[in-house]
């Protein structure tokens, strides 16, 4: 557990470290657009997985774990379709509902994201299952610094605030992509089920 948090730790650091260029670059309004976004899909992070995932280190067999692993794939995938017609055909209404109206030319980015947030939540619970703290470190890390890189290089390009936007997603999007790679996925076995 120490390798998470130092992980962790170091991965905040450094983000907090490029805080004072990242205020230079963007406007207060651009971090006000960016609490939004993040309040937003953070919402919807718990409703997508229906927490199912919290379970997944607690069996004691690893096709039972694989089991609640594709079962919070599945309900997220089904509830994600819901969702994600709902902020198609009608954005403006859900938008309103969550008081996110200034979010709606970014409906595609909440769309993009919101998968990845919740198979890098299910990631996590099977590495934790698997003891796989190293790995989740660096995973923590690597996307960390994915995402202050862009939010910064994007940011000079002057693309504001969809540079914060879109390297808030980055992280969901390289953690994902980190705890596939460097875990023992059992993406291969749930076939079997």
């Amino acid at each position: 557990m120490l390798k998470i948090m130092s992980g962790s730790v170091t991965a905040r650091i450094v983000g907090l470290a490029l805080m004072p260029l990242l205020t230079r670059i963007y406007a207060p309004e651009d971090f006000g657009t960016l609490s939004v976004y993040t309040a937003f899909v953070l919402l919807f992070q718990p409703l997508l997985s229906m927490r199912f995932v919290m379970a997944i280190p607690l069996p004691r067999r690893d096709a039972t774990a694989i089991n609640i692993l594709a079962l919070s794939l599945l309900v997220a995938a089904v509830l994600y379709l819901c969702l994600s017609a709902a902020l198609l055909f009608a954005p403006s209404q859900v938008l309103a509902l969550t008081e996110a109206e200034l979010l709606r030319p970014y409906v595609w980015l909440i769309l993009l994201s919101l998968p990845f947030i919740v198979f890098s939540e299910a990631m996590s619970a099977w590495a934790t299952r698997k003891r796989r703290y190293g790995a989740m470190a660096k995973s923590e890390i690597g996307s960390r610094g994915i995402s202050d890189v862009s939010k910064v290089l994007l940011g000079l390009l002057g693309v504001k605030p969809f540079g914060l936007l879109l390297g808030q997603a980055m992280v969901q999007i390289a953690l994902s992509l980190g705890f596939l790679c460097v875990t023992s996925a059992p993406m291969g076995q749930l076939r079997a089920i």
